[in-house]
């Protein structure tokens, strides 16, 4: 992802996808890489990047994609199914949340407490 800076643009593709979910959103991303990457060199990427969110979750694992059902009840995203294609030099990415947790009214949580000076989850459950 152009050296995963936001000051350059790569092309990413994201696809909300629609099931009989209770509650939850799953999304698969696909990204255009500017330079070679390995899976593993993309997992490490984001883990140094997200590992230490309390609100998200790397599923590292080789071939385990994220699912629904569990982030049910959680206020946390899950970010995994981690693949590239060489050929191509594209990556896909799974995320996975609760949309009645990890939704709207989380981040509305935040953001109030950021902009009140509080701690960022005060009021979030995160385990």
């Amino acid at each position: 992802m152009s050296g995963w800076t936001p000051y350059r643009r790569s092309a990413v593709h994201s696809a909300p996808h629609v099931a009989p979910f209770f509650q939850g959103i799953t999304l698969t991303t696909d990204i255009q890489l500017d330079v070679k990457l390995t899976r593993e060199q993309v997992v490490q990427r984001f883990q140094d990047m997200f590992g230490k969110e309390p609100l998200i979750e790397i599923v590292a694992q080789k071939d385990a994609v994220p699912v629904v059902k569990d982030n049910a009840q959680k206020h946390f995203v899950r970010l995994g199914g981690f693949a590239v294609d060489p050929a191509t030099n594209r990556v896909v990415v799974v995320a996975t949340l609760d949309n009645l947790l990890k939704g709207a009214a989380t981040q509305a949580l935040q953001n109030i407490n950021i902009a009140l000076g509080l701690r960022e989850l005060d009021g979030i459950k995160s385990e």
